[in-house]
Parts: structure tokens; C-alpha cells; sequence
């Protein structure tokens, strides 16, 4: 009976690691925090719904960057690019990008945030800032729900800040009224140079939660929609392009069927790896430490090719402790079996 030397051992255990990474490359994923505003966020603070709701109104849309912005430009009318509570300031570079597409009349902008995150990004491109600072009103003890009139309906903020820096340019279509007689430019249209800049100084109203009227809430769903209609229709968009690359997000796997297919063959191999160690404690080693260890530093190297929405079932340290079980566990098997 052929017995492998240590070298043909080696070479199984790369070998079997390679084609697991290989296998799950595309199911690499970045998730982000369950309190972020992210697109990709399914939870209450997320923005799936706002994102699901624009292919429910029949409208082609992607999440991007502002590069995607550039090379998509050419091939549309004009695009919708919404930046939604980001969490990271926009560089120089995306700034620049953005600003020549909107200014060229291809793109749209709808910025929603109320905290002024998108600051450097507004000033640059529409002339415009968010003050940072919460509006407060009586409605309840904590004074954070407030009223805000758009597009002839009144709906409820959690957290809405002030427009200011508005010019001639400038027209305002949404205001906040904490108190009575007391009002803030909350949502504002600009003119820039051949395009248009949307401002919105609240981003909880494209929220998961909002969206759906989670008590006591009115529902945004309906004036959301509205808005977005109207963009639409007023501005000949043909595409949108929700960012999603402002965000602060985690490497996780969402194993699918490919997943599993490898982790079968890995399982597979393993066990006859376990068969080969009955006399050798350097095999033993191998298929009890080396395989995990190459199998994590083979999923770091690989970028993620596609954004996986699903919600993340395994984490890269976590699986690479759940095969080291596995091959402790054929070990111990082995060991019986003497």
C-alpha cells in the first residue's frame, strides 16, 4: 500500500486549502454594522427598504461609488446618485468625480444626513452645509421627534439638523417646525452648473424603521416615493446609483451551496488525511494546524468580487476554529479506533 512522504502531505494540505478559497472567492463579503445606514444594513437603522423599493418602483438601479458614477455616466442620460448617512467623509478624488458629472448635467445628487458627515462633499460641489446640530421640539419628553412639512405632507424626524449656506441658487421644498411658527430649511434644491444637488438634513426618513411607520411613526414610504418620482420625472433619470462605499463594514462569509460544496471536500480530504497520521506526528500536525491557518490566510488575500446582502452566518476566525474542531475530532476518532 502507497503511503504519501511528507512532502506529497504538504502539498494535499495547500492544495485542499487553495481550492476551498478558491471555491468561496465570491461569496467574500463586507457587512456593515446593524446600526449603520448602509444600503446593505437589513435592520432598523439600515436602508435595504429605500434600496428595495426603487426596483419596486421599476427603476434601474445599482450600489456604487462615485467611479461607478463616472464610467456609468456615459451610457445614461443622466443619473440619480444618493448618498445616504454616510459614515466616512468622501475624498478629494470622489469629490472631484461627482462634481464633474453633476456639473456636465449627467447626474443628479441627493445627499440625506443630518449629522454633516457629507460636509466637504456639499461644500465643495453645491455651495451648502448641514448644521450638525438636532432640532428639538416638544412633541415628547426627549424633544427628538419633530415635524417636518414636505411635498404637502407632514411627517415625523428621530433626528433632523438645519440647511444652511443657501444662495440664490437655492430653493427650498422641506422644512422642520419644531415649534410653532418656527422653521428650518430641512430639504433643498441647487442649481450646479448644468445638474441639480438634492440636500436632505435628516437621513432617519429613508430609514428601515421610518419607512415601515414603526409605531409612533407615520410611514416615510409613501413621501419617499413621491420624492423620488418626482426627481425622476423632472430630471430625465434613467439610472440610480445608491453609494454604498461610505460605510464602516466587516469582513464576514455568507456561505452558499459553492461553500459548502468545498467544506464537503475539504471534509473529505481531511479524513484521509487523519488515516495517513496513525504514525507520523508531522502529518499530524499538518492536518490538525496547517490547513486552517492556510485556509485564513488564503480567504485575507482575496478580494470580495460581489456584495452579498444576505445576513452573515460565519466569521473567518470562526470558521477556522470550527475546522480545527473537525480534525481534532477525526483525530480522536482515529485514536478509538487503535
Amino acid at each position: 500500500m502507497w503511503i504519501p512522504g511528507r512532502t506529497t502531505l504538504l502539498l494535499i494540505s495547500i492544495l485542499s486549502a487553495l481550492y476551498l478559497s478558491i471555491a468561496t472567492a465570491n461569496i467574500y463579503t463586507y457587512q456593515g454594522s446593524v446600526y449603520s445606514t448602509s444600503p446593505d444594513n437589513i435592520y432598523l437603522t439600515g436602508t435595504s427598504d429605500f434600496y428595495s423599493m426603487l426596483a419596486r418602483m421599476g427603476l434601474r438601479a445599482s450600489l456604487g461609488s462615485p467611479f461607478d458614477l463616472v464610467s456609468l455616466s456615459s451610457s445614461h442620460n443622466r443619473i440619480l446618485y444618493v448618498v445616504i448617512g454616510p459614515e466616512k467623509p468622501f475624498s478629494d478624488e470622489e469629490i472631484d468625480a461627482i462634481a464633474q458629472i453633476v456639473r456636465s448635467g449627467k447626474a443628479v445628487l441627493l445627499v440625506a444626513d443630518e449629522v454633516g458627515v457629507s460636509n466637504n462633499l456639499l461644500e465643495n460641489i453645491v455651495g451648502v452645509r448641514v448644521s450638525g446640530k438636532m432640532l428639538r421640539s416638544n412633541i415628547t419628553s426627549s424633544g427628538y421627534i419633530v415635524p417636518i412639512l414636505c411635498l404637502n405632507n407632514v411627517i415625523l424626524s428621530t433626528k433632523v439638523s438645519w440647511i444652511t449656506g443657501l444662495s440664490h441658487n437655492t430653493s427650498v421644498f422641506c422644512w422642520a417646525e419644531p415649534r410653532p411658527g418656527k422653521r428650518f430649511p430641512v430639504g433643498t434644491v441647487t442649481r450646479v452648473g448644468s445638474g441639480y444637488a438634492i440636500v436632505i438634513s435628516d437621513s432617519s426618513i429613508f430609514s428601515n424603521f421610518e419607512m415601515n411607520g414603526l409605531e409612533p411613526f407615520i410611514p416615510t414610504k409613501k413621501i419617499v416615493a413621491k420624492l423620488v418620482s418626482e426627481i425622476i420625472n423632472k430630471y430625465g433619470i434613467d439610472y440610480v446609483i445608491v453609494d454604498d462605499e461610505h460605510y464602516s463594514k466587516n469582513a464576514v462569509l455568507s456561505l452558499s451551496a459553492g461553500a459548502r460544496k468545498a467544506l464537503a471536500a475539504f471534509a473529505s480530504i481531511s479524513n484521509a488525511l487523519s488515516s495517513f497520521t496513525k504514525e507520523n506526528i508531522i502529518a499530524e500536525i499538518i492536518a490538525l494546524f496547517l490547513l486552517p491557518l492556510i485556509l485564513s490566510i488564503a480567504f485575507a488575500g482575496i478580494p470580495p468580487r460581489t456584495r452579498n446582502k444576505e445576513k452573515p452566518v460565519i466569521t473567518l476566525d470562526e470558521l477556522s476554529r470550527e475546522l480545527s474542531k473537525a480534525l481534532s475530532h477525526h483525530r480522536a476518532g482515529n485514536k478509538d479506533k487503535r
